[in-house]
């Protein structure tokens, strides 16, 4: 069976989740990435955002890199179920019982986690980053029998990090004046703000690690803020002059 950590939000729930917010603020595009239900936080209201691990383990016939149709339907299913790739990563270690030889069981594993991961290209994971490992017969499963254990080591481990935003506790605006417990002046600052920012966001793992800045030409950027203080911007390709107007 599939061991999932962390829950999401269905797309019937999240279209409500989206309506609701461009009601509050500007039209915003489809938000991307999964949300976690609401929790009281302090004021200001702020998104909480973290990684969340999604896990699997895949189970190989003896001397065998490839899935037999039953677990690779289990695999496809758990595929399935994970939200869209954007800002997941995928990590997959290989393993291979202790027959065979240890330098015959490293290649075995490598070849079970190169398996598991073309799965996940095909199924739309192409453009992200998957990392494997092969760790051969060096982590078996001891546990049961011996033909048992076995076949428990015959396996491939799957975790998925996928950027959870945790939504703020915000009340209903809409409600009439004394419905909406806990709506006091000053207690909900920053909330539209957060929902609008959840809605909008194409990337939900910007929010649990932002991207690195750019290298920056201070030669260049100087030059940008003289044009601009000396009136001497650059028109864009196609514009047109700005008309003035008398007073």
């Amino acid at each position: 069976m599939s061991q999932t950590t962390g829950s999401r939000i269905g797309r019937g729930t999240r279209t409500g989740l989206l309506l609701g917010v461009l009601a509050l603020g500007a039209c915003a595009p489809q938000a991307t990435g999964y949300y976690r239900p609401p929790t009281a936080d302090p004021v200001p209201k702020r998104l909480q955002a973290a990684y969340v691990p999604f896990t699997h383990v895949a189970y190989f016939a003896t001397d065998r890199a490839e899935l037999d149709q039953a677990e690779r339907q289990r695999l496809e299913r758990f595929i399935d179920t994970l939200p869209s790739p954007e800002g997941v990563s995928v990590r997959i270690r290989g393993h291979a019982d202790e027959r065979l030889g240890r330098v015959y069981n490293a290649d075995l594993a490598a070849r079970r986690a190169r398996h598991v991961a073309a799965l996940f290209a095909g199924r739309g994971y192409s453009d992200i980053e998957i990392g494997t490992l092969a760790l051969g017969e060096a982590v078996p499963v001891s546990a049961g029998s011996r033909e048992e254990g076995w076949r428990r080591s015959r396996r491939v481990e799957i975790v998925v990090q996928v950027p959870m935003i945790t939504l703020p506790a915000c009340p209903d605006w809409s409600a009439p004046e004394g419905v909406a417990a806990g709506n006091e002046p000053m207690s909900q600052l920053g909330c539209a703000t957060a929902l609008n920012l959840a809605a909008t966001i194409a990337n939900p793992a910007d929010l649990v690690a932002g991207r690195p800045a750019a290298p920056a030409d201070g030669v260049r950027e100087a030059a940008a803020v003289e044009r601009y203080r000396t009136d001497k911007v650059k028109k864009l390709p196609g514009s047109r002059p700005r008309e003035r107007t008398g007073q």
